[in-house]
């Protein structure tokens, strides 16, 4: 099957290497095709034959803002699902540009620095398309203090990640030590898949990029979440080395060897 997986939106000077490891997982998880959105002024990434690198004007400091938005908007026209947020910086700029991404139709994951600029955002919640937030547990406090749900901020994840998920119509993976999968119209999950080396950095990228490819072929949102985190989990397991050792690099090499182990065909 051929998927076309475009773009990976991130990346600025000081966080090149998470937009990278995200669309190298896109790859892994059957992405044909995976183009990565870059700010011109971000700096020199790692070469890697199979990704498509676009340099999308900036604010002239490697940060996106909304000179960088008739490109992108002419990449996501053509794209299946969007991954945005792996090392996209704090700088204010950035979330004019990302409010405006909101509205474009496309199946979106939304990772990283997206989450903490769009907490409070009421664009986020009025998304035509499936929308998938994977925040770890500070990304989740910021996201709930922002929508004002104060009182689930003393609550368990899986009370958590079920209100934010119905506040915003959309899915909610919230990461850490047994992930917690919710969304609207679905039982709440437990992720049994996993060990402490996934704690790595860079972990949460590979997984935004891993989740995007399935958005890309048409899984629904739940689905999608759930197989891309149960496979994520599984290719920590079957990390051959000490659990001290594991890189993110190491984890995207490992999510075929997972596919694999999990599929019925072997």
């Amino acid at each position: 099957m051929f998927l076309i997986f475009k773009p990976v939106i991130g990346g600025c000077p000081r966080y090149l290497g998470a937009p990278h490891l995200a669309a190298r997982a896109a790859l892994r998880g059957g992405a044909g095709l995976v183009t990565l959105a870059l700010p011109e002024s971000a700096g020199v990434l790692p070469r890697q034959a199979a990704i498509i690198v676009r340099r999308v004007p900036d604010d002239g400091r490697g940060s996106l803002s909304q000179a960088s938005l008739p490109l992108l908007a002419e990449l996501i026209e053509a794209a299946d699902a969007v991954v945005v947020g792996p090392g996209l910086g704090p700088e204010p700029c950035v979330l004019a540009m990302l409010k405006d991404l909101l509205v474009e139709e496309v199946p979106m994951v939304i990772d990283a620095d997206a989450l903490n600029h769009l907490a409070g955002c009421p664009e986020l919640a009025d998304r035509p398309c499936p929308t998938v937030l994977t925040p770890h547990p500070g990304e989740m406090f910021r996201l709930l203090s922002g929508f004002k749900l104060e009182l689930l901020k003393q609550a368990d994840r899986l009370t958590q990640a079920r209100g934010l998920a119905a506040h915003l119509g959309a899915t909610v993976v919230l990461k850490g030590h047994r992930t917690v999968l919710a969304a609207p119209d679905h039982p709440a999950l437990i992720n049994t898949s996993g060990c402490p080396a996934l704690a790595t950095a860079g972990s949460g990228d590979v997984l935004a990029g891993f989740l995007g490819a399935f958005l890309a072929a048409d899984v629904p949102a739940h689905d999608a979440a759930m197989a891309a985190v149960f496979l994520h989990g599984l290719a920590g397991e079957l990390w051959p080395g000490a659990q001290r050792s594991l890189t993110a690099d190491d984890l995207v090499d490992l999510l075929s060897t997972a596919i694999r182990e999990a599929s019925p065909f072997g």
